[in-house]
């Protein structure tokens, strides 16, 4: 999917393609926009990304409430485990709610689908 990051986001400006899921939870929180497939020109692709935080750096800077209700649209192991690796990096933030609501998010999306 395209969007288009709005501000305050610092990448406010820019067009990118993400996976759908990651895409629509940047819609959903207001911080980007759905841009239609070919109203876009190339330049605005090819721009390089702005310095900021990660998708799981994001993630994790809620508050832990908002962080845990928010796992629910985290469909990939890979942002999982970036963003419980990000909350650890956190000296003065470890929440143990959040550490352990990520690491149990993560052994859910390693299971198989059945």
């Amino acid at each position: 999917m395209l969007i288009k990051f709005q501000k305050p986001d610092p990448r406010a400006g820019q067009t990118v393609r993400m996976d759908s899921s990651r895409g629509q939870h940047f819609v959903d929180t207001g911080s980007a926009i759905l841009v239609k497939e070919g109203a876009v020109t190339e330049v605005e692709l090819a721009a390089p990304l702005v310095d900021g935080p990660s998708p799981a750096e994001q993630l994790v800077s809620a508050t832990a409430a908002e962080v845990i209700a928010g796992l629910a649209a985290v469909t990939e192991v890979e942002l999982a485990r970036a963003a419980l690796a990000a909350e650890q990096a956190e000296a003065g933030k470890k929440r143990k709610t959040v550490i352990e609501a990520l690491a149990a998010h993560i052994v859910a999306l390693e299971q198989p689908q059945g």
